[in-house]
């Protein structure tokens, strides 16, 4: 499996490099960096989550998740075709690094870092350290992602 050479977590174009601003959130900064854009899916079956998982999560998870990175440093997730999260993200070598600062109302506001492996048009994401949202955690680690045409 070959690692992403810069930690974004989705798209294979140019992104704009950000700083973290004292609130937590990201700015573009002002120099470019390589990174990745574009639009991957997944889908998640009820066998996916854990049982131990709330109820809440265990109906609220299974369905088709898209992860739109865009330039600029933003990403939007949609579930079943609704946009349900908007924030700014970075990328940090093979990982991708989600601040807070989100709206939608699926949105966690809790810095996030993640490890991205991508094999051919897949991307897999590997959490790093704690993330206390667990809608996030099952949503992009579930299974791996695969790059929309």
């Amino acid at each position: 499996m070959r690692r992403l050479p810069l930690l974004s977590v989705l798209l294979a174009v140019a992104c704009t490099p950000v700083t973290q601003t004292t609130s937590g959130a990201f700015a573009p900064a002002t120099e470019p960096t390589p990174g990745m854009t574009g639009m991957y899916t997944t889908t998640l079956a009820a066998s996916d989550i854990p049982a131990t998982a709330s109820a809440e999560l265990r109906n609220g998870t299974p369905g088709t998740w898209a992860l739109d990175f865009r330039e600029g440093s933003r990403f939007v997730v949609m579930f079943n075709g609704a946009e349900v999260v908007q924030g700014s993200y970075r990328m940090d070598g093979d990982r991708v690094v989600f601040a807070t600062g989100e709206t939608g109302p699926y949105a966690c506001n809790v810095p996030a870092e993640y490890t991205v492996n991508r094999s051919g048009n897949q991307l897999a994401f590997t959490k790093v350290g704690t993330d206390t949202c667990e809608g996030r955690v099952l949503a992009i680690t579930s299974r791996p992602f695969t790059r929309a045409p």
